[in-house]
């Protein structure tokens, strides 16, 4: 009886641990994408080149952000990507035909709920 009752602790001490490294794991910050990082974009930059230096995929955006508009000529640029800081800033760059990033802002715009879970469920997967 007493072996049982340790085994059942055993097992259940076990998935408590693993429940709570899963729990952490998920919860680790996978965006280092900051404005120190962002501020060593010199242009001229290939998105993977800008992906590399940012630390992470931007989000693929179509047109032109609010932020680059009249900065940028929209014959000239293929697509915009959009990265986001983990205190909430927006980084955008236009990337030309060629794929060479072209012009960069950053920004802050509130995000409204939906845009928040679209996001938290683009990071769990």
């Amino acid at each position: 009886m007493r072996k049982r009752i340790m085994l059942r602790l055993g097992l259940l001490v076990i998935v408590a641990a693993v429940g709570f490294f899963l729990l952490v794991w998920g919860m680790a910050p996978d965006n280092f994408t900051t404005l120190e990082r962002f501020a060593m974009l010199q242009g001229g930059e290939s998105a993977e080149e800008v992906e590399w230096i940012l630390g992470a995929p931007g989000i693929d955006r179509p047109g032109i952000p609010r932020a680059l508009e009249g900065k940028v000529d929209v014959r000239d640029l293929l697509h915009a990507k959009e990265w986001r800081t983990p205190d909430g800033k927006r980084i955008a760059i236009c990337f030309d035909k060629l794929g060479n990033a072209v012009a960069s802002a950053r920004f802050e715009e509130a995000e409204n709920w939906p845009e928040k879970i679209r996001r938290w469920l683009r990071r769990r997967s």
